[in-house]
């Protein structure tokens, strides 16, 4: 997929877009033609700013995730909430056969308060 983005997709719109420009000339009194290109033309501008410099985009992304992705990782080693869990139970969860092995102590509680007491 990567690789149908980088080498196919992109030249083919690339192309595609050239083939536009000649065309806009003809009808550049057109008011949906002359949005239609003020839109491209800035869509365009904002992807390219965003290869060049992307960390002008940072305003976008939460200050708590800002750090996601920087830590330093280990081959074979789990992080974060699913560290230590079996791999067939969080394989099952993902399939939707089953709960989480490990749920909270206030899941816990609240199980405990809905069970009719004798």
């Amino acid at each position: 997929m990567p690789f149908l983005l980088r080498y196919v997709s992109g030249p083919v719109l690339a192309i595609i877009f050239s083939f536009a420009f000649p065309e806009f000339h003809a009808l550049r009194y057109d008011p949906m033609m002359i949005a239609g290109f003020i839109l491209s033309i800035l869509t365009v501008l904002v992807i390219l700013v965003g290869c060049v410099m992307p960390r002008y985009y940072d305003g976008f992304i939460p200050v708590h995730r800002r750090q996601d992705g920087t830590e330093p990782t280990t081959a074979l080693e789990t992080k974060g909430e699913v560290k230590g869990m079996p791999v067939l139970e969080m394989e099952n969860v993902e399939n939707g056969q089953g709960g989480l092995a490990r749920s909270s102590e206030s899941e816990h509680e609240v199980k405990k308060s809905k069970e009719p007491q004798p």
